[in-house]
C-alpha cells in the first residue's frame, strides 16, 4: 500500500506540475506573425469607405479594440491611451486604430481547452 501512496502522490504532483507548465507556455506564446491587426485594419478602412463610419462596430473585431477620429486636436489624438496604435487616411480624414497583436479570444480558448483536457486526463488517472 505504501508504494501505491508513492506513486499516487507522483502522479498528483505530475499533472499540477504539467498544468502550471502548460499555461506558463500558453501566456507566452507568440501567435501568428503579429500583423493580423493590419487585415482587419484595412477591412474597417474599406467599410468606412464604403457604408460610412456609424457602420463600424468594434466587437465584429479580434484585433482592434477602438476608433478615434483626428477632429481638430491633434494632440488628444496622438495622446490617447498607451495601447499600441495605426492611422489610416480614409476620404480625407484620419482614424487612429488602436489594437493589440494577439488576440484575446484566441489565447483564451486555446488556455480553456488545454486546461479541460489535462483536467479530464487527471480524473481519468486519479
Amino acid at each position: 500500500m505504501k508504494n501505491y501512496n508513492k506513486v499516487f502522490i507522483f502522479v498528483i504532483i505530475a499533472i499540477i506540475l504539467m498544468f502550471l507548465l502548460v499555461n506558463l507556455i500558453i501566456l507566452n506564446v507568440e501567435i501568428g506573425d503579429g500583423r493580423s491587426y493590419r487585415v482587419e485594419a484595412n477591412r474597417i478602412a474599406e467599410k468606412i469607405m464604403k457604408q460610412g463610419f456609424d457602420s463600424i462596430d468594434i466587437s465584429e473585431y479580434s484585433y482592434i479594440e477602438s476608433i478615434h477620429i483626428l477632429a481638430g486636436d491633434e494632440k488628444s489624438f496622438f495622446e490617447g491611451s498607451n495601447k499600441d496604435y495605426l492611422i489610416k487616411e480614409v476620404d480625407g480624414y484620419y482614424y487612429r486604430l488602436e489594437y493589440s497583436a494577439k488576440s484575446e479570444n484566441y489565447i483564451k480558448g486555446i488556455r480553456n481547452t488545454v486546461n479541460i483536457a489535462i483536467g479530464i486526463m487527471a480524473l481519468f488517472t486519479i
